[in-house]
């Protein structure tokens, strides 16, 4: 089955406006949208979206019937959170150089 990213339903969506929107604020408070991950509904929430943008881009190099599942809505999402300014790849340079102290 397409699992989790099938169906999108309103609940999921105005969940995701809202955790968007609080992003937002985060951004405009901080000046980048680099959010604790650890403790905070938005941080999980941006571990999620993380996540899901990962497999997405994993599977983009796939046969095209696969990738047709991906919704057109989960594609904007990506899209809008990439104009703001989000960074999906994270744990590259400064968060590393931490662990290994």
């Amino acid at each position: 089955g397409k699992g989790a990213f099938g169906k999108l339903c309103t609940r999921n969506t105005n969940e995701w406006e809202k955790q968007f929107s609080d992003l937002l604020k985060y951004r405009d408070a901080h000046g980048n949208c680099n959010v604790p991950t650890k403790n905070t509904t938005l941080g999980r929430w941006v571990s999620s979206q993380r996540k899901k943008y990962r497999q997405f881009s994993s599977d983009e190099g796939r046969d095209e019937d696969h990738v047709f599942g991906w919704s057109k809505e989960l594609r904007s999402r990506f899209q809008r959170l990439n104009e703001i300014g989000f960074n999906f790849h994270v744990g590259k340079g400064k968060a590393q150089q931490k662990k290994s102290n």
